[in-house]
């Protein structure tokens, strides 16, 4: 469950975290663990994780990472790049346990000189939204998740099989996923993300989870 401050802060979308408010959500919420994410050219999210006990050089944007096995990073001139955590992205995952907290970041991507670098796709990101905003347009994007749930074997482990059979919008016990929807919107929220719908859709063991309109950052 979100913290009376992370809560607060959620339900003014226009406040912005400072620094002292990331310190006093990590006392607060017990976090041990922090990642700092980012996605690479492909979109394909990447992280890296710490330990709390590094929150300074985090919040410094001291972290670095080789950036020599990342897909589109290859070849940039550098060996290394930094992460600098957008604070206003801060959340706990959870999922996670409770007891030592997992938190994360997203985060953009400097070169060792302080300056962007151009080929972080929340860089790019950023550039569209401004020019769409020059032109007087917002940027916002409204996703819809469309996925399988499938059954999972006598030994626990995954399997490309299901029993269930519902169809469009059915219910259960037609629809064998409703409970797993329940909790993954329930985590969403617990993280700030707004879930408009969910339901069963067209094909057996087929699911959707459609997000509200928001800000495409």
């Amino acid at each position: 469950m979100m913290s009376p401050l992370h809560r607060r802060r959620m339900e003014d979308m226009m406040a912005k975290y400072t620094r002292q408010d990331i310190l006093d959500l990590i006392e607060e919420e017990d976090v041990k663990f922090i990642r700092l994410q980012f996605t690479d050219i492909a979109g394909n999210l990447k992280n890296m994780a710490t330990t709390v006990d590094q929150i300074d050089k985090i919040l410094g944007g001291r972290c670095r990472f080789n950036c020599a096995a990342v897909d589109g990073f290859r070849g940039v001139g550098y060996e290394e790049l930094f992460l600098v955590p957008d604070l206003d992205t801060f959340v706990t995952f959870p999922w996670r346990p409770q007891n030592g907290k997992v938190a994360r970041f997203i985060c953009d991507i400097v070169k060792p000189d302080g300056t962007p670098f151009k080929g972080s796709s929340r860089y790019i990101l950023k550039k569209v939204i401004a020019e769409a905003e020059q032109m007087g347009y917002t940027l916002d994007v409204g996703i819809k998740h469309e996925f399988f749930l499938f059954d999972l074997d006598e030994n626990g482990e995954p399997t490309n099989q299901s029993s269930e059979r519902g169809g469009y919008f059915d219910i259960g016990p037609s629809d064998g996923g409703e409970n797993t929807r329940r909790d993954m919107v329930l985590y969403l929220a617990d993280m700030g993300i707004e879930v408009e719908s969910s339901y069963h859709s067209d094909e057996a063991a087929q699911h959707a989870l459609e997000m509200a309109h928001d800000n495409a950052l």
